[in-house]
This record gives structure tokens, C-alpha cells and sequence, in this order.
């Protein structure tokens, strides 16, 4: 990456290229260093920049910030979200994936110009733009996958595909043994390896812990005793 970034304390980075002119890149920064002049709060913390859009048209070779000083692209998790997507077919339509979309029809410059897939569930993954047809989109959430025929102003969810984001798969010493998945958003869970009819359904698995589901981790003398993160 070439000047014109930000240096010091960087964290998550998000990049795409144009299609139809590789030499046009977009950057989507973790920018956590401190804006001058602040000092820290009583809690320790201290205003930082936040989430910023960078833009280069010489494949790289210098780059120019697009977002304003006071707007923060990435403000949820920035090392959580954070990927950014430039329309395949018009180099200023930009969407940054966040708790929802943050859009810009301006090159950056500007953001949330209308609701990207509203009323859909939100912490979005990814997002896909059909080349020959930039209407036709596709999202990834924590919710699924939805989709849009009109760049986004609308969607339907497909709610048919049995889809789920677990975090991290463990098992126990229990004969036949058992798996354990974080499932995000959606608590802890315990499920058969093999059910008594040969298969195993929904309703052989079992919430054994609450909140944001991650790391499961069981005695191995004893499955009884398991201790989860969140």
C-alpha cells in the first residue's frame, strides 16, 4: 500500500478493486489512533478516528481519505465487520459491511444514501453484485442470506436455508460422544454425534449456555462440568 494511509495504530484493513478499471482500489481502515487534542475520558478511553474509506486511482500507489472527519464508517467492531465492496458497474456506489450497510453513492464522500436491504436482520458479512446486473445483489448476515432485485431498496430473506455462524466446535469423552457449537448470536449448544434412530435432528440438541455463543469447553472426566465463553 502506498502513501497517503495512516500510519501508528492500525487494525482491521478491507479492500476491493474495481472491475472494469483494476487501478481504481478501495480501503476500508481501523484507524485507532487519537484525534488531536483529545484527551482521555474518565473511563480511559479517547476519541479516535474510527472507521475511514481511502481511495486510490494508481493501483495503489497513493491514496486519498473520502470520508469526512466526523463521520465513523466502522463504528461496531471494526476488527468484527468491516469489509468493504465497490459496485462492479459504477465506481462510486461503495457499500462497508457494519451492523447494517453504511452506503455511499459518491465515491465515499457521503454515506447512508437510502437503506440497503431494510428490515433484514443486521451484522453483515458480505455482500455479492452481480456483474451483468448490478440490481441483483446478494447479502450474507448473521440472519442468512437476502436478496435484492433493485441495488438493495428492498429484499426478500430466504428463510428455507438452515444456516447458521458457529464460532468454534468442540467435543466431550462421552460415548457415543457429543459436539458443542458456538452458534453466534444464538447461545451454546450440545448435540448427539449419532442419534438412537441412526440421525440426528433439531431436537436432539440442547442450549447449554446463554448470550453471544463462542468457546465450549468440557471436563474431560466429567461432561457434566463445561465452561463457556460469551
Amino acid at each position: 500500500l502506498g502513501g497517503g494511509l495512516p500510519t501508528g495504530k492500525i487494525g482491521r484493513i478491507g479492500l476491493d478493486i474495481y472491475r472494469r478499471n483494476p487501478k481504481i482500489l478501495y480501503a476500508v481502515i481501523e484507524n485507532s489512533n487519537a484525534k488531536p487534542g483529545t484527551t482521555p475520558a474518565a473511563n480511559g478511553r479517547v476519541d479516535v478516528w474510527g472507521g475511514e474509506v481511502y481511495r486510490s486511482d494508481d493501483a495503489g500507489a497513493t491514496w486519498s481519505k473520502r470520508n469526512a472527519d466526523d463521520y465513523n464508517v466502522s463504528p461496531k467492531g471494526p476488527y468484527y465487520f468491516s469489509q468493504i465492496f465497490v459496485d462492479p458497474n459504477n465506481d462510486l456506489n461503495v457499500f462497508v459491511t457494519q451492523d447494517g450497510f453504511r452506503h455511499s453513492l459518491d465515491g465515499g464522500k457521503t454515506w447512508n444514501a437510502f437503506p440497503v436491504f431494510p428490515r433484514m436482520f443486521g451484522d453483515v458479512r458480505t455482500l455479492w453484485i452481480d456483474p451483468e446486473n448490478s440490481d441483483r445483489m446478494i447479502q450474507g448476515s448473521d440472519g442468512g442470506i437476502a436478496i435484492s432485485y433493485d441495488g438493495g431498496r428492498s429484499s426478500d430473506a430466504l428463510s428455507n436455508m438452515p444456516l447458521g455462524s458457529v464460532y468454534q466446535m468442540g467435543v466431550d469423552m462421552d460415548e457415543p460422544y457429543n459436539i458443542y457449537a458456538g452458534l453466534q448470536d444464538h447461545e451454546h449448544w450440545r448435540g448427539p454425534s449419532i442419534g438412537p434412530l441412526g440421525r440426528v435432528t433439531e431436537q436432539d440438541w440442547l442450549a447449554v449456555g446463554a448470550g453471544d455463543g463462542i468457546y465450549t469447553s468440557v471436563d474431560p472426566a466429567d461432561s457434566r462440568w463445561l465452561y463457556t465463553t460469551r
